[in-house]
């Protein structure tokens, strides 16, 4: 039995009591903003305090989790915090496992070579959530040496839109800056090909996709160490840059920003080493290794049958 709905280990899932081997996730939940970050997201009290004390609260009180978390044969986490913590509520296997891929068809033929030019282009994509961390990415711009040329291309939109404009004019980026709001898919993914480095570093999330996005179309990646960045990220595919206090970590990312500036050579290899990772993340790769993982919960089951695999997966 596999349970992939919810998304977090809170929500716990009935299906334990079936008596079958059960397989539970891919999850998270367990993953937290930094408290010294609190000045990035204004409503903290409703979005982080309250969402930790809920979430508090379902784990310790809720019987229902930790049954599913002791029964469960694997448990899916989608960050090494969940995983840590669904160990602590008595889980016997938990795996790091991806909730999100790539199908074959996003990837360029080849990896794509850029040729350096004299300004490094910047892409940032999110959505425009306090959590997703655009305000320090625009204060680590500021921190820039001014004598290195960047441009940063920002894309989606959200409930900050409005204070978007406000925050470039106090960072003093005008000019540097180009928001293009939401975009189609197909200009999304011709904006991953004609940029330098992907700049993306939310506060709290389990994964960011986009990570891998940007990965497929050979961009390193400029962000924070911590979370899924943290555990998926390969260290050869970019800067992760230590989450310790806001000035110190824009001041990491300015510096990184920098560093692939002056290094095009450093910049292409990073880009190489996250194609070659992204290339195993498809879901053709992410169906085979559940499968990996499913089929010796079934051996016992199927040890009279004949050869012909417990099940097939289907093309979608």
């Amino acid at each position: 039995v596999h349970h992939a709905t919810y998304g977090s280990l809170q929500m716990g899932s009935w299906m334990w009591r079936l008596g079958k081997p059960l397989i539970f996730g891919p999850v998270g939940g367990a993953q937290r903003a930094p408290a010294a970050f609190r000045s990035f997201i204004p409503n903290w009290f409703s979005s982080e305090t309250m969402r930790n004390a809920v979430g508090w609260l379902l784990m310790t009180f809720d019987p229902n989790v930790r049954q599913t978390l002791r029964h469960a044969a694997v448990v899916l986490a989608t960050n090494s915090e969940t995983a840590a913590l669904a160990r602590r509520l008595g889980a016997r296997r938990v795996e790091l496992f991806l909730d999100s891929g790539l199908p074959e068809s996003f990837f360029p033929p080849a990896f794509p070579e850029r040729e350096p030019g004299p300004v490094l282009r910047l892409l940032w994509l999110g959505r425009l959530f306090p959590r997703k961390g655009l305000r320090l990415a625009l204060e680590a711009l500021a921190q820039v040496d001014p004598r290195v040329p960047f441009h940063l291309t920002i894309i989606g939109n959200g409930p900050l839109a409005a204070q978007l404009e406000g925050w470039i004019a106090e960072c003093g980026l005008q000019g540097r800056v180009t928001w293009r709001g939401a975009l189609p898919w197909a200009e999304v993914r011709s904006a991953f090909l004609s940029h330098d480095a992907f700049l993306f570093g939310s506060l709290r999330d389990s994964f960011a996709s986009q990570f891998l996005e940007a990965m497929a179309t050979g961009l390193p990646i400029l962000t924070l160490d911590h979370q899924g960045a943290h555990d998926f990220i390969p260290d050869a595919a970019g800067i992760k840059v230590p989450v310790t206090t806001p000035a110190a970590t824009a001041a990491a990312l300015a510096r990184a920003v920098e560093y692939c500036h002056s290094h095009p050579q450093a910049r292409r290899d990073m880009g190489r080493a996250g194609y070659e990772f992204a290339l195993t993340q498809t879901w053709t790769a992410r169906s085979h290794r559940l499968l990996h993982l499913v089929q010796p919960l079934l051996t016992p089951l199927s040890a009279t049958a004949s050869a012909t695999p417990a099940f097939t997966l289907a093309p979608i």
